[in-house]
């Protein structure tokens, strides 16, 4: 019989795994009647923790059924994050009523003089560049999980808890991921999606499946910063720390992907710059955050 642990809080990432859902439900509960779907979105949120609660509380007889179990830890807190991104673009015209792509059109051509977000119509626009840099714009989504499956892989071989380095990381992830998720909710941009389905509309291949994902997954507002740049940043930043021999091959794969933002016209030149500077800011302002959460809980 599987018996169930009451101890609720272990780890920094499941204080801010909480934290972020129950933010979200509290700012719903406070804007009932301008969230369409309200009770709904509590509900799904509900849902979530109680699930990752059960998950992580379960007692398991040996040392391979705990490993295992941490591995549906991970999995199950990085596939909340297709829900949690989606439900942005259902709460991002409350504070603001109007999208402010406007702004960041003007910022983008003041740094760099013309649309580079429709790089694509003069330059490199063969199929094999095409697809290349659609394929490099979907390995975010390998990114966001095969990292910190390795760095617990290695870990486990002497340590079965998810704690240390493997929880740092995944920390460093989510808290990147949950900021850059109240900036979309906060100052909603669209992006330049619309370019992209003019630039794009006759190819197949790695952009029809993009375009499928994004049909159903997408969520409108959430272009400034660039998550899948910021998060892409701090995942190459970790991976030099403890996945050495892989760095450089993720390292290629963020410098890629951060230029197939753009080349693919999902954002602007802007929106991957701030990106960039928002991966820094979040790694290094998560590192002391981390720090100072896991004295403040006891689990060092």
């Amino acid at each position: 019989m599987v018996k169930i642990n009451n101890k609720f809080l272990q780890t920094p990432t499941e204080l801010i795994f909480y934290l972020y859902n129950v933010s979200v439900g509290v700012f719903i509960i406070f804007n009932f009647s301008e969230v369409g779907h309200g009770l709904f979105l509590i509900i799904i949120h509900l849902l979530i923790m109680a699930i990752y609660l059960y998950i992580r509380s379960l007692k398991l007889p040996d040392e391979n059924a705990k490993k295992y179990n941490n591995y549906i830890k991970i999995f199950f807190i990085i596939s909340s994050l297709t829900f949690l991104h989606y439900e942005t673009g259902l709460l991002n015209l409350i504070v603001f009523s109007n999208y402010f792509d406007e702004s960041i059109q003007a910022l983008d051509l003041k740094i760099f003089g013309f649309p580079i977000h429709k790089i694509a119509q003069s330059y490199l626009r063969h199929n094999f560049f095409v697809q290349t840099f659609h394929f490099f714009y979907m390995t975010y989504y390998l990114m966001l999980f095969l990292p910190v499956f390795l760095i617990y892989r290695k870990q486990s071989r002497t340590e079965i808890e998810f704690n240390g380095r493997a929880e740092k990381s995944l920390f460093l992830l989510l808290f990147t991921m949950f900021a850059c998720y109240w900036i979309f909710i906060i100052f909603p941009v669209v992006g330049p999606t619309g370019t992209h389905y003019q630039i794009f509309k006759d190819y197949g291949g790695f952009v029809s499946l993009l375009n499928c994902l994004y049909e159903y997954g997408d969520s409108a507002g959430g272009a400034m910063p660039s998550s899948h740049v910021a998060v892409s940043l701090v995942v190459t930043l970790f991976s030099f720390q403890h996945l050495k021999k892989l760095a450089p091959y993720i390292l290629f794969s963020f410098i890629m992907l951060t230029f197939s933002t753009v080349y693919c016209s999902f954002h602007y030149g802007v929106d991957a710059l701030a990106g960039i500077l928002a991966g820094f800011i979040f790694y290094y302002t998560g590192k002391y955050i981390h720090a100072f959460l896991k004295r403040s809980i006891g689990s060092e």
